[in-house]
C-alpha cells in the first residue's frame, strides 16, 4: 500500500498556477461558518497536470509511473529524476496525476483573491500540515 500524503473530505478547487515558477495550488477555501481556514495544497516544480477543475474530497499519495496510465515519454523523462515524483490524487473513485517535485500542504488565513504560490507569497502561505518531503 502507498503512503498517504493528504487526505480530506473538504470540497477544493484549482485556485492558481504560477507559470513561472511551475507552482499550482488547489484550495479549499475557508469556512467561517463550519470553523476551518483555507487548506493549500501546493505542488512545486510542475511539469505535468491531469486534474478536474474541483474535488469533492480527495487523496493524495506518491504513485509510480508503471502504474499510471499516462503515456507521455516526456512525463517518463521528468521522472527519471531523482527529485521528480508523480503525485496520485485520487477523488470519486477516480485518479488524477501530477508530476512534479514536491507537494506540500498548508493552512493559513488568506482571502479568496490572495493566492500562497509564487516568490513573494512565500511568507504568507502559512501552517505547514503535510508535506510529501516528511514521509513517516
Amino acid at each position: 500500500m502507498q503512503d498517504i500524503i493528504f487526505s480530506s473530505d473538504k470540497h477544493f478547487t484549482m485556485h492558481d498556477f504560477h507559470i513561472s515558477h511551475s507552482q499550482l495550488l488547489i484550495r479549499a477555501a475557508e469556512d467561517t461558518g463550519n470553523g476551518f481556514r483555507n487548506v493549500d495544497i501546493i505542488f512545486m516544480g510542475v511539469h505535468y497536470v491531469q486534474l478536474p477543475p474541483s474535488f469533492a474530497g480527495l487523496t493524495i499519495q506518491e504513485s509510480s509511473f508503471e502504474e499510471s496510465n499516462i503515456l507521455y515519454p516526456s512525463v517518463k523523462k521528468f521522472l527519471s529524476y531523482p527529485s521528480s515524483h508523480l503525485f496520485e490524487v485520487i477523488t470519486e473513485d477516480t485518479s488524477y496525476y501530477v508530476a512534479a517535485g514536491i507537494c506540500m500542504v498548508y493552512e493559513n488565513e488568506l482571502s479568496l483573491n490572495e493566492s500562497s504560490v509564487g516568490p513573494a507569497n512565500e511568507k504568507k502561505r502559512g501552517r505547514l500540515i503535510h508535506s510529501s518531503a516528511k514521509k513517516g
